[in-house]
């Protein structure tokens, strides 16, 4: 299949025309895209065969007023289609959109309101619930100076999200989530009527709006297909890639994930936002403190052996081991990953997903990459018995090995992978590092409210070896944080670089209080610590440290 964008200008000879064919044109020479225009002849309209097709004299018209509609100047600079297409129209923009694998339309609205919406409907409205690929519909106004004069109408961030005929739903809602700053977006069947949207914004989801199921099902099956999921399978899950098309330049440098399911009352999505300023962060801007900056640095200078990101779902694991890689990664570097799924698309490194389907997984993914001569290996995760010795034996062998485990901190990583059947002696000799986070709300610094520390909180300071202050911060709420009192999260961290004294401790199956207590006389700050510096130094708030579950 070709890999030149298409993208469709579909007009109906209307004044305006012009303006859509224009804007049209512009899209096509930014995205470097072909450009095919297209008029749909109802059978309803007059010089017809007795068939009810368009004549030819009826055709060959038509095309002559397309190709008027084109500038010179944009023909001279665009490889340009026009056809003239018969039947309903939105039907025939639809089909002809699949059929020519259509990256995006422009089309435009007349803006029908009240009784004549009702009785005529809406072509635009029609095509965006079956087109299978964004749809861009302009708002042409009475009069239209210049063709970038028409407005494109999209909803407004502050208010509710209600996809309308002049709305391209599959790409405006995933817009206004990145506006908002959300990672993930979920939309749930709630009865046979009506499916929920939520946002997931600084960790916490949120319900954002409610769809009419008769919007909510053509918008998944517009993601499924921008994905290129089979959606002639509906019970089955699925999972892909979101790939927008190059003349959507809010989504350049932006991956979603899909991920679907039957559920009750219907199918529900979750669609994960991956941005590459929020993937690619600096080492020294994760929120490493001190001491768990010092060890990872210390790890990354070794250039052997495992290093080991660890913590629960959802606690940034992926980010932190994309972020150390860019770090060591250099032209004399080949660094090679399996991953399930990959996160997002690295330049550095050669990435290979892990499909089921194929017979690849994690440990066949893992033994053909150790064949690519490769010096630094990044294993997604550490899930079973089989992953977890072939990445021993890779380390063992010489190899830099990255991989992430759940864990609850960086002492309850050795009970895990002792529960895979990994012997001590093994563990002590092959890991280098491990890394154990969480990820907490920052506060909006910009509300943020001063408040005397009570009782109980210079308590739990005290508790934690730890000088309480005598004042804290609280969330309060403004217009940059919508209100939430928290603007972006932080990584909270326990991380140790494996010496001499800590492996004899791990070969002599130290349990895991007697390896907590050893790390901890070594210099590693731990997690509760971490999180409470933070609180001092008004990063985050107590409320939010102690609802990650580990302050006592």
């Amino acid at each position: 299949m070709s890999t030149v964008q298409r993208i469709l200008a579909a007009v109906d000879f209307s004044p305006h025309s012009q303006a859509i064919i224009d804007h049209a044109c512009e899209i096509a020479k930014q995205a470097d895209a072909e450009l095919h225009v297209v008029h749909v002849e109802s059978h309803a309209q007059p010089a017809t065969n007795p068939d009810g097709s368009p004549s030819g004299e009826a055709t060959r018209l038509s095309l002559e007023r397309l190709a008027a509609l084109v500038r010179p100047a944009d023909e001279l600079k665009l490889s340009t289609q026009k056809s003239i297409l018969t039947g309903i129209p939105h039907r025939a923009i639809a089909d002809y959109a699949k059929s020519n694998g259509i990256a995006q339309i422009v089309m435009g609205t007349h803006g029908r309101k009240g009784l004549s919406y009702l009785a005529l409907g809406s072509v635009a409205q029609h095509v965006l619930r079956d087109a299978p690929c964004p749809v861009q519909v302009i708002r042409t106004p009475k009069r239209v100076s210049h063709p970038l004069d028409a407005s494109v109408e999209f909803a407004d961030v502050e208010g509710n999200f209600r996809p309308t005929a002049d709305s391209s739903g599959a790409t405006q809602l995933i817009s206004r989530a990145l506006k908002l700053r959300a990672t993930d977006i979920h939309v749930d069947p709630i009865d046979e009527t009506q499916s929920r949207v939520r946002f997931r914004i600084d960790g916490k989801l949120s319900e954002y709006c409610r769809l009419d199921r008769e919007v909510a099902d053509p918008l998944i099956n517009q993601w499924k297909m921008l994905a290129d999921m089979d959606i002639t399978e509906p019970f089955m899950p699925k999972e892909g890639r979101v790939s927008f098309p190059r003349s959507l330049a809010e989504f350049r440098n932006t991956e979603a994930r899909l991920t679907t399911a039957l559920v009750a009352d219907g199918e529900s999505v979750a669609i994960r936002l991956l941005s590459r300023d929020d993937v690619f962060i600096p080492i020294n801007e994760l929120g490493l403190g001190d001491n768990a900056q010092r060890s990872v640095d210390e790890m990354l200078r070794r250039d052997e052996g495992i290093i080991l990101v660890t913590g629960p779902t959802g606690s940034g694991k992926t980010t932190t081991v994309y972020s150390m890689l860019e770090t060591i990664s250099t032209s004399g570097v080949n660094i090679v990953s399996i991953e399930d799924p990959v996160e997002y698309s690295l330049p550095f490194v050669r990435q290979m997903a892990v499909d089921e389907r194929r017979g690849i997984n994690m440990t066949t993914g893992l033994r053909t990459m150790l064949r690519m001569d490769p010096d630094v290996i990044f294993l997604g995760e550490i899930r079973d018995v089989a992953a977890a010795e072939i990445a021993m034996r890779a380390a063992s062998s010489g190899q830099y090995v990255f991989s992430t485990l759940h864990a609850r901190d960086v002492a309850s990583v050795f009970t895990a992978l002792r529960d895979l059947g990994l012997p001590d002696r093994s563990l002590a000799a092959n890991i280098s590092g491990v890394v154990n986070q969480r990820l907490v709300r920052r506060l909006c610094i910009d509300c943020r409210q001063e408040v005397d520390a009570t009782a109980e909180a210079r308590a739990l300071f005290n508790r934690h070896t730890l000088d309480a202050p005598d004042t804290l911060y609280e969330p309060s709420g403004c217009v940059k944080c919508r209100d939430s009192g928290y603007r972006g999260r932080i990584g909270v961290f326990e991380a140790v670089a494996f010496d001499d004294n800590i492996r004899a401790a791990v070969a002599d199956a130290e349990n895991e209080a007697e390896l907590r207590q050893t790390l901890l006389e070594k210099g590693m700050t731990s997690l509760d610590k971490d999180v409470l510096n933070k609180v001092i130094n008004g990063v985050t708030d107590l409320g939010e440290a102690i609802r990650v579950r580990w302050l006592a």
